[in-house]
């Protein structure tokens, strides 16, 4: 029997870089579950900029993280 994927959950995860009262930077991450399976690479980059517009740490990077079960 061959092995199927199917798509279960979509997240979004913001890598940000949020200012350090001694200077320096640090890395956080950020992750948004509540996105539709059928969402296209546009429409969740384009949530990455509308929560990147009203988020005080800069986003350094957006990712579309899938996650599949298998049968």
């Amino acid at each position: 029997m061959a092995v199927t994927a199917r798509l279960t959950k979509k997240q979004l995860k913001m890598a940000n870089i949020v200012d350090l009262s001694d200077g320096s930077t640090k890395k956080t991450t950020t992750y948004f579950s509540d996105i539709l399976t059928a969402a296209t690479d546009q429409q969740i980059y384009d949530l990455a900029e509308a929560i990147d517009s009203i988020n005080e740490p800069v986003m350094e990077s957006a990712y579309k993280v899938e996650t599949y079960a298998l049968r």
